[in-house]
């Protein structure tokens, strides 16, 4: 009897795990979500009907939620449709504070033979509108009223932390709030760039953090 016992105590240990990732927390923005609280099909994502109710509101109609694996902000409608996906929140210059409200978000396409790899854009964080589609490679935020993005290109890093990096190859322009291309231009080769910003040598293409190898570095300079 007591062997069976153990047993199932051990069967309930196990389930944890995947009980908790199972989670649609009640109090719905303090919790949260695992994927398999919304819905997926031709349409988008959807939060299930009957955690509708749990969702606390803005006065434009849009609720933020975190989903946990993968861990992803997301903002949603009263009908609990996904309307922004991949908000970026990871500094003062990105959601909740970008300049003029004009926040970044990025999502992997799904349309037939598009690249499988994340693609930026922006949105209007006070009505949660998308004002730029995610069609850019890389994305800056927001600064003395305009953005730089790119297409085909990569951001390397220029120090060891990666706290500053340049844009490289490919076609850049210079985009205002309202989505128009302000300039278009050229960006230099890694090689290149990677010289201007005073560094030895550059390194391929290999890793899943491209970088310039710095002459040397001194964070107090």
């Amino acid at each position: 009897m007591m062997r069976h016992i153990c047993i199932l105590f051990a069967a309930m240990l196990l389930n944890v795990p995947a009980m908790a990732a199972d989670a649609c927390p009640e109090k719905g923005a303090d919790g949260e979500w695992a994927a398999s609280c919304f819905n997926t099909d031709k349409s988008g994502r959807r939060l299930k009907p009957q955690h509708h109710k749990h969702l606390r509101f803005d006065s434009s109609g849009h609720a933020t939620l975190v989903i946990s694996e993968p861990r992803e902000l997301v903002a949603v409608n009263r009908q609990g449709k996904v309307v922004v996906p991949g908000i970026r929140h990871t500094g003062d210059f990105d959601f909740p504070d970008a300049e003029g409200g004009i926040a970044r978000f990025e999502t992997i396409p799904t349309t037939p033979g598009s690249k499988a790899r994340p693609q930026c854009g922006y949105f209007d964080s006070r009505s949660f509108r998308i004002v730029i589609p995610a069609e850019y490679a890389q994305c800056r935020p927001f600064a003395n009223g305009e953005a730089i993005a790119c297409k085909d290109c990569a951001s390397v890093c220029t120090e060891p932390e990666c706290q500053n990096s340049i844009l490289v190859d490919g076609d850049g322009v210079a985009l205002g709030p309202d989505g128009t291309v302000r300039r278009r231009f050229r960006l230099p080769d890694q090689k290149t760039a990677c010289a201007q910003a005073g560094s030895a040598e550059h390194k391929a293409y290999t890793g899943t953090r491209p970088e310039c190898i710095l002459k040397s570095y001194n964070p107090f300079k």
